[in-house]
């Protein structure tokens, strides 16, 4: 996506992140990420990322279910699906076991339809406290490998200070990637461009 700054064009791209309630640390670290990736090369080279969660970019209304609420609102209007689990998986829904598997199926389906998204998860595999629930954790467990099965390819961290890092890098790295392409695709273009205008100099 394409905004118009203040003297020039800049490209958008919006990250939604999904977790579970036990996650808050990460979705703080998440929002830093995003605010010194911005601060930094974003200026510099001319991008922005936005961050969207259904606590800061969504408004009480009424659906199927409180998550259909979300889906709806949140739409599918971001490039990036970002998501995190630790010890806990969440609470079911209508369509799925928690909210957090209904976002990443939501993205998944995409991927596979439209390839217009990139997806990366992130678990925590910090030892989990003795009081945990177990339940909980083995649906994480069977999360992880279910989304391995389709060809994910996850990181682990140890600390929100640890994911935060590796979401800073990760995300300027795909978005390096994704300006590079761009700019050869541009490249490509014009010259087919101007071998239809210039017209061949025969010998």
């Amino acid at each position: 996506m394409i905004v118009k700054g203040l003297n020039k064009y800049m490209k958008l791209f919006k990250i939604f992140l999904a977790s579970p309630g036990d996650t808050d640390a990460e979705r703080l670290a998440a929002e830093e990420a995003v605010e010194e990736i911005n601060k930094s090369i974003g200026s510099r080279d001319n991008f922005r990322l936005e961050l969207l969660k259904w606590e800061n970019d969504t408004y009480p209304s009424v659906g199927e279910d409180g998550q259909d609420v979300i889906n709806k609102q949140i739409g599918s209007d971001y490039q990036i699906f970002v998501g995190v689990m630790w010890k806990k998986f969440g609470s079911p829904t209508k369509r799925a076991g928690s909210g957090t598997e209904e976002e990443f199926n939501l993205a998944y389906e995409r991927y596979t339809s439209k390839k217009d998204i990139q997806i990366m998860f992130y678990f925590n595999s910090a030892p989990i406290p003795q009081e945990a629930d177990l339940v909980q954790f083995q649906k994480v467990r069977d999360f992880k490998k279910k989304i391995e099965e389709l060809g994910a390819y996850h990181k682990p961290f140890d600390s929100s200070k640890d994911f935060e890092k590796s979401l800073r890098m990760d995300l300027i790295r795909y978005v390096k990637d994704i300006i590079k392409e761009e700019i050869q695709e541009a490249v490509i273009s014009k010259s087919e461009e101007l071998q239809k205008v210039i017209p061949e100099i025969k010998e």
